[in-house]
Protein backbone atom coordinates (compact mmCIF):
# COMPACT_ATOMS: atom_id res chain seq x y z
CA UNK A 1 0.00 0.00 0.00
CA UNK A 2 1.08 3.42 -0.94
CA UNK A 3 0.57 6.54 1.59
CA UNK A 4 -1.55 9.20 0.65
CA UNK A 5 -0.58 12.55 -0.79
CA UNK A 6 0.53 15.39 1.43
CA UNK A 7 -2.25 17.80 1.60
CA UNK A 8 -5.45 15.77 1.96
CA UNK A 9 -7.61 15.89 4.61
CA UNK A 10 -8.28 12.99 7.12
CA UNK A 11 -11.96 11.88 5.58
CA UNK A 12 -9.37 12.02 1.88
CA UNK A 13 -6.70 10.41 3.40
CA UNK A 14 -8.88 7.21 4.41
CA UNK A 15 -11.22 7.39 1.30
CA UNK A 16 -7.87 7.09 -0.58
CA UNK A 17 -6.72 4.37 1.48
CA UNK A 18 -9.75 2.22 0.85
CA UNK A 19 -9.93 3.25 -2.34
CA UNK A 20 -6.58 1.62 -2.99
CA UNK A 21 -8.04 -1.56 -1.15
CA UNK A 22 -11.05 -1.96 -3.78
CA UNK A 23 -8.74 -1.65 -6.84
CA UNK A 24 -6.48 -3.96 -5.60
CA UNK A 25 -7.09 -7.21 -8.54
CA UNK A 26 -7.57 -9.68 -4.84
CA UNK A 27 -11.05 -10.48 -5.84
CA UNK A 28 -10.35 -11.25 -10.15
CA UNK A 29 -10.39 -14.88 -9.51
CA UNK A 30 -13.55 -15.47 -8.30
CA UNK A 31 -15.17 -13.05 -10.63
CA UNK A 32 -13.48 -15.01 -13.53
CA UNK A 33 -14.94 -18.14 -12.49
CA UNK A 34 -18.22 -16.60 -12.13
CA UNK A 35 -18.13 -15.32 -15.65
CA UNK A 36 -17.20 -18.98 -16.98
CA UNK A 37 -20.20 -20.32 -15.24
CA UNK A 38 -22.73 -17.97 -16.09
CA UNK A 39 -21.14 -18.24 -19.88
CA UNK A 40 -21.32 -21.65 -20.13
CA UNK A 41 -24.56 -21.60 -18.66
CA UNK A 42 -25.76 -19.12 -21.53
CA UNK A 43 -24.44 -21.56 -24.34
CA UNK A 44 -26.06 -24.76 -22.72
CA UNK A 45 -29.13 -23.09 -22.76
CA UNK A 46 -29.27 -21.96 -25.77
CA UNK A 47 -27.81 -25.23 -27.70
CA UNK A 48 -31.30 -26.79 -25.93
CA UNK A 49 -33.10 -23.64 -27.24
CA UNK A 50 -31.51 -24.41 -30.89
CA UNK A 51 -31.86 -28.33 -30.70
CA UNK A 52 -35.60 -28.55 -29.87
CA UNK A 53 -36.96 -27.12 -33.42
CA UNK A 54 -34.21 -28.98 -35.11
CA UNK A 55 -35.74 -32.06 -33.34
CA UNK A 56 -39.05 -30.95 -34.10
CA UNK A 57 -38.21 -30.44 -37.51
CA UNK A 58 -37.10 -33.83 -38.05
CA UNK A 59 -39.90 -35.50 -36.41
CA UNK A 60 -41.96 -33.39 -39.09
CA UNK A 61 -40.07 -35.08 -41.74
CA UNK A 62 -41.15 -38.06 -40.70
CA UNK A 63 -37.74 -39.10 -38.93
CA UNK A 64 -38.13 -41.84 -35.92
CA UNK A 65 -37.41 -40.58 -32.50
CA UNK A 66 -33.42 -42.20 -32.68
CA UNK A 67 -32.94 -39.82 -35.88
CA UNK A 68 -34.48 -36.86 -34.47
CA UNK A 69 -32.15 -36.93 -31.49
CA UNK A 70 -29.01 -37.23 -33.43
CA UNK A 71 -30.08 -34.78 -35.50
CA UNK A 72 -30.60 -32.24 -33.16
CA UNK A 73 -27.79 -33.59 -30.52
CA UNK A 74 -25.28 -32.93 -34.06
CA UNK A 75 -27.09 -29.03 -34.63
CA UNK A 76 -26.31 -28.67 -30.83
CA UNK A 77 -22.64 -29.73 -31.42
CA UNK A 78 -21.84 -27.51 -33.99
CA UNK A 79 -23.54 -24.80 -32.28
CA UNK A 80 -21.77 -24.93 -29.13
CA UNK A 81 -18.40 -25.51 -30.92
CA UNK A 82 -18.76 -22.60 -33.15
CA UNK A 83 -19.64 -20.82 -29.28
CA UNK A 84 -16.44 -22.06 -27.94
CA UNK A 85 -14.33 -21.32 -30.96
CA UNK A 86 -15.69 -18.05 -30.41
CA UNK A 87 -15.15 -17.82 -26.76
CA UNK A 88 -11.19 -19.14 -27.77
CA UNK A 89 -10.71 -16.33 -29.76
CA UNK A 90 -11.99 -13.64 -28.14
CA UNK A 91 -9.86 -14.52 -25.50
CA UNK A 92 -7.26 -14.98 -27.53
CA UNK A 93 -7.59 -11.39 -28.82
CA UNK A 94 -8.38 -9.59 -25.66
Amino acid sequence: MTTPPVGLTALEKQLHLRFLTLATPHHLPGVLVAVVLLTTALVIVVALLAAAPAGKLARMEGATYPTAFTRAAAFTAVFTLAATVTAALAALFA
